[in-house]
């Protein structure tokens, strides 16, 4: 039964725990977006990264499904996620950090997905954003935070992930209701030109010193061969993409989890022709492979591997974005959603940088008096140059 709203608001919200419960209303509520689609939701519910948990929140009007927040609650060590981001070299604080983090260890329930990056924890339609207010969002997302107390998961911090310059919480929202707004590295997105019929379009309007490079990195990858991986090669390849995949995870400096062995199997399960997965092979063994999601007008660049040896030599990753690339311009896409990381590197094909924004709030009142300097103090910097391919 759909819990109503304080005041004269004609909304109401339910809760659930699986989003088998919710199969139907995700269906009407065509949010044309596969990140809140049922398919993807499912192959996270089967195959999880450790300790994490999903619950959902429909927002009603008048009866009517017309709104989804979704929720991921992971257990997270933060010197584990924060491990590739102190270097190797000793220092002192960097020791102090290590020491500092390596006390946290918490249930963080987070209104987004950590498993992409996006906004990807609400599906507000217009007429539903403008009359849900910060402190009904609050309230909803408190009841949240009751509702698995009761289910003895107790979230210690609340993370409000990912949202764009024009989207960001007012500061008298974050001061009254505790949040700290802190940045991280920026969403990486290549925008496609209306002019990008072809690939020869594109290469037409870099600069003449990234055409050469461009055709310089695409020569590297001779001897490499590509395959499309199908469901019972996913499985019986598993195995490697993990461990290439951790080869890269291992590098991040900041990461919440790691994905389970059977992710990408989970994914092409469900998902099917919506997704596609490419083997990079030599010699008959797998020394990469990417990750693309077909959705909608926009072409989503998801997990990875690669062997580093193969990278030096092959340019491997440098050649995976070209193929991104050049297969949301064959596909007729909008955009090319890159997510984080390696930001000189996708700058230089014609990404651009989207910063964004979180917020974060510990549950201890007394705590989180300091959580805008532990912010500061642990957060990583990235320092980088961004390149202008274009003519």
């Amino acid at each position: 039964m759909p819990i109503s709203l304080t005041g004269e608001s004609s909304l109401s919200y339910s809760y659930h725990t699986s989003i088998e419960e919710i199969i139907q209303i995700i269906h009407d509520l065509h949010a044309e977006d596969v990140f809140f689609e049922s398919a993807f939701h499912r192959s996270l519910e089967e195959f999880p990264p450790g300790e994490m948990y999903f619950r959902f929140v429909v927002i009603w009007e008048k009866n009517i499904a017309s709104a989804l927040l979704y929720f991921q609650l992971k257990k997270i060590n933060l010197r584990e996620s924060l491990d590739g981001s102190f270097g190797k070299e000793f220092s002192v604080g960097t020791w102090i950090k290590k020491k500092l983090a390596g006390i946290l260890n918490f249930y963080t329930l987070v209104n987004g997905n950590m498993l992409q990056t996006g906004r990807y924890g609400q599906y507000l339609p217009k007429e539903i954003g403008s009359k849900l207010s910060f402190k009904d969002y609050h309230l909803i997302v408190d009841f949240v935070v009751e509702q698995l107390k009761k289910e003895k998961l107790k979230p210690v911090a609340i993370l409000l992930k990912d949202y764009y310059d024009e989207e960001r919480i007012t500061n008298d929202n974050c001061h009254q209701y505790g949040y700290v707004e802190f940045s991280v590295q920026p969403n990486m997105r290549v925008d496609i030109r209306s002019n990008w019929n072809s690939i020869e379009d594109y290469m037409s309007d870099l600069k003449s010193k990234y055409r050469v490079r461009t055709r310089r990195t695409r020569k590297k990858l001779n001897g490499v061969e590509r395959k499309l991986l199908d469901l019972d090669e996913l499985e019986f390849y598993e195995d490697k993409m993990h461990e290439l995949y951790k080869t890269i995870a291992d590098q991040a400096s900041f990461n919440l989890f790691i994905l389970n062995k059977k992710y990408f199997y989970g994914l092409k399960k469900h998902l099917k022709d919506r997704i596609k997965i490419i083997g990079y092979f030599l010699n008959n063994k797998m020394v990469g492979f990417y990750t693309i999601i077909y959705n909608y007008n926009t072409l989503d660049a998801h997990f990875l591997g690669y062997d580093s040896d193969h990278n030096r030599e092959f340019h491997l990753y440098h050649n995976m974005l070209y193929d991104l690339l050049f297969e949301a311009i064959e596909k007729n896409k909008e955009h090319l959603d890159l997510s984080r990381t390696a930001m000189e590197i996708k700058s230089s094909i014609g990404a651009n940088a989207y910063p964004m924004f979180l917020y974060l709030r510990i549950l201890n009142n007394f705590l989180n008096k300091f959580t805008g300097r532990f912010l500061k103090f642990l957060a990583p910097t990235v320092e980088w140059e961004e390149r202008g391919p274009f003519k």
